[in-house]
């Protein structure tokens, strides 16, 4: 549900791709509010998205562009394979589908549009997690 809000949320802001201006970082600074194991996975998916969306942001946000389960989807993966080889670590084993994909960029296209080049410092993040706890 979270891939497909977040696809939502991008598509409803971006009504055209994203230009990453030359010289532009790979990671995007977010503010996050896990801990632990949960907090480690979430910025290797963060890492992942940034990866794939700074070498691959046309492809990315042509992907999300298409209708899931259409052949045009699949077309879109293809395209963005060579961003997708860039980011995969030497000898990492990763079992994607089409549904996964979408949802990384997803989250990896919304967080370059919504935080750009900010620079969420570490009282900001720590403010955030705060403030997020039930």
């Amino acid at each position: 549900l979270r891939g497909w809000l977040t696809e939502a949320a991008y598509l409803a802001t971006n009504h055209k791709p994203l230009s990453i201006p030359s010289g532009g970082q790979e990671q995007v600074n977010r503010v996050f509010v896990s801990t632990g194991e949960e907090l480690r996975q979430a910025h290797a998916i963060a890492d992942f998205a940034d990866c794939i969306t700074f070498h691959g942001s046309a492809q990315a946000d042509a992907l999300l562009r298409t209708v899931p389960g259409d052949p045009k989807e699949m077309e879109a993966v293809q395209k963005l394979v060579p961003a997708l080889q860039q980011c995969v670590l030497a000898g990492q084993k990763l079992e994607l589908t089409p549904a996964s994909i979408r949802t990384v960029v997803a989250g990896g296209l919304w967080a370059r549009s919504h935080y750009g080049t900010t620079v969420v410092t570490a009282s900001a993040s720590a403010a955030a997690s705060r403030n997020v706890k039930n």
